[in-house]
């Protein structure tokens, strides 16, 4: 019972933080815009098209491609997360990226 209960948190510990991590990347500039060279150092660039309303410019680099989408950086978010802290778990690994995904799609109806 206990075991189930430290999955359960385990679960919840890494998918939160999955999901809150990528959102920074992949939605924020960060203090003093710290993500926001990250991010073009990775080669995707913000472009102001209008007020309020932006694109990426994503390059063919191969972090740029990594990094160029939310389930994408999720993906490597959560791998990262999970070989560090716990080891290898495949099915956590997944399920974090599903766990990010649906509170991605959640905030994006209703935001849209």
């Amino acid at each position: 019972m206990v075991e189930e209960e430290n999955e359960v948190v385990d679960l919840l510990k890494f998918s939160l933080a999955t999901f809150g991590i990528t959102y920074i990347i992949r939605y924020t500039d960060g203090p003093f815009d710290i993500i926001a060279v990250f991010r073009v150092w990775m080669g995707i660039k913000k472009v102001h098209t209008g007020i309020d309303e932006f694109f990426e410019d994503i390059s063919d680099g191969f972090f740029a491609k990594l990094f160029s989408c939310f389930w994408c950086v999720s993906t490597w978010v959560s791998l990262l997360l999970i070989l560090i802290f716990n080891g290898f778990d495949f099915v956590l690994w997944f399920a974090c990226i599903g766990f990010s995904g649906f509170m991605h799609e959640i905030i994006v109806r209703h935001d849209g």
